[in-house]
């Protein structure tokens, strides 16, 4: 029997880049080892099937693969091999802005794990578009005669992640363990057409509903106009079950306790030879300036505690060739000022224990600054907690050194966690235990999560609360 289309919603958003973003196209050319996608027009883009691969994999994390996910993005039958097609179709989203320039390159090094050195003639840089740029994308979901029952399921479905995109739950990219391809939602409306009704199919076919002109489209079709309110979403009685799962998102700084220096591209018009790195004129630390030293702190950690298994629960926590990293490290950017000074240099001839000739260098560093930035962690158990609280110890105590020059001591910082969130499905969170007995506060929105939030943490009431939070961990075991 055939299938009947009766309507449509069209979906029409913005996605405004919190951090840089990299789309790869498969190509290079002669600035650069990986460049962006771009359409045929030399627009960069967000791909249809990046958002569709990304809208699905979101959702079957948290419902599995369920009748209501199939049926919307469609699914084969491994058995008798019957496709049925997708109710749901996602366009490129196309940046929109007035600069002229809207990349950088970001470079990048292979770490030697058994030397926690740089592998000789590893490294590599990739083309990533600036933060603030702004995409705009368009959705559409087809009702028709066999899924009216379930297409304002769908429509729910579809805000779950808009909502994760807009909280930093997920990320768009390549990349994204280093803190590449975070957005927010800065616009998200509909259209609602139905085809029952004689004069919404004839707008449909003779107007351009597809049109990039957000505001020209809104003014046209009024009529149609409803808000899509992701922040809010309700559940029907035979909704599909939230797998058990949980995603902790640290707010942290960094403070430099000692000069600082993480190279970046120098340009002619630098007066240095060694410049800090820049993305978009802004001063900032890559996510994998953070994410490398965290990673041996980690495994220095199990070593030292004869973790039996450190090599398999490294990979499984911070990524490998063989699996996506449960971890990712963000970007972090100047809040206040940064005091730079530039220092001089002479090159030492091994041999004579002299200067060498004609070899002055100098460098630009800051020497007082703060910066900061997020690290979110998702699907961990609490034999991950453990280890990463750990971690956050040491950067407190000062005893973690990142970037250029540490043999120098360069580097040295200090870390300080902001703000700890705990998103939570259905479940307790700790077991047959709550947070709120430890007098942790639990949002009241109406979402798919339980939020549990802890603000200045170093302060004296907060303190005590994560003491007791921390005495629960610790009396988890590794193992």
């Amino acid at each position: 029997m055939k299938t009947i289309i009766t309507g449509k919603t069209i979906i029409y958003f913005k996605l405004k880049l919190k951090t840089n973003l990299h789309i790869g196209s498969g190509d290079s050319n002669i600035d650069t080892d990986a460049l962006c996608i771009r359409n045929s027009e030399g627009d960069l883009i967000i791909p249809g099937t990046t958002l569709s691969g990304i809208f699905r994999s979101n959702l079957e994390c948290l419902f599995g693969n369920s009748r209501l996910i199939k049926n919307l993005f469609g699914d084969v039958n491994e058995k008798t091999h019957e496709s049925s097609a997708s109710n749901i179709i996602f366009q490129d989203a196309v940046i929109r802005t007035n600069k002229e320039i809207n990349t950088d390159i970001r470079d990048g090094i292979k770490i030697n794990r058994e030397y926690q050195s740089t592998e000789e003639g590893a490294k590599y840089d990739k083309e990533t578009v600036f933060k603030d740029s702004i995409f705009q994308g368009i959705i559409t979901i087809t009702k028709t005669d066999k899924n009216k029952d379930d297409f304002y399921k769908y429509h729910d479905l579809v805000k779950i992640p808009f909502y994760n995109l807009d909280e930093g739950l997920i990320s768009i990219g390549g990349s994204s363990s280093r803190g590449l391809g975070q957005c927010s939602v800065k616009e998200c409306f509909t259209f609602e057409l139905d085809f029952t009704n004689p004069e919404h199919f004839k707008e449909f076919l003779l107007d351009d509903f597809y049109d990039y002109d957000f505001e020209k489209i809104k003014n046209e079709h009024q009529s149609y106009l409803k808000d899509l309110d992701f922040k809010k979403i309700i559940f029907f009685d035979k909704f599909p079950p939230l797998k058990d799962d949980f995603i902790i998102k640290i707010d942290y700084t960094i403070s430099t306790t000692e000069p600082l220096l993480i190279n970046g591209l120098r340009t002619n018009d630098e007066e240095v030879d060694f410049q800090f790195i820049k993305t978009d004129n802004e001063y900032f630390i890559p996510g994998s300036s953070i994410k490398g030293p965290i990673r041996n702190r980690a495994e220095m950690i199990l070593e030292t505690l004869g973790f039996t298994e450190s090599e398999e629960f490294i990979k499984e926590l911070f990524g490998s060739t063989e699996g996506k990293s449960k971890v990712q490290f963000f970007d972090l950017f100047p809040e206040g000022e940064l005091k730079m000074k530039n220092f001089d240099h002479n090159k030492i001839d091994r041999f004579t224990g002299g200067t060498m000739d004609n070899a002055l260098f100098n460098e630009k560093l800051i020497f007082n600054g703060k910066f900061r930035g997020k690290i979110i962690i998702g699907r961990v158990c609490w034999k991950e907690i453990k280890l990463m609280m750990q971690i956050f110890k040491d950067l407190y105590l000062e005893d973690i050194r990142i970037g250029y020059g540490k043999a120098k001591g360069y580097g040295k910082i200090k870390g300080e966690i902001i703000n700890l969130r705990i998103y939570k499905t259905n479940k307790p969170m700790i077991e047959k235990e709550n947070l709120s007995d430890y007098d942790f506060k639990f949002s009241k929105e109406e979402n798919i999560y339980h939020i549990c939030e802890v603000i200045d943490l170093y302060s004296k009431n907060s303190k005590e609360k994560y003491k007791k939070f921390l005495k629960l961990i610790e009396e988890r075991n590794y193992a």
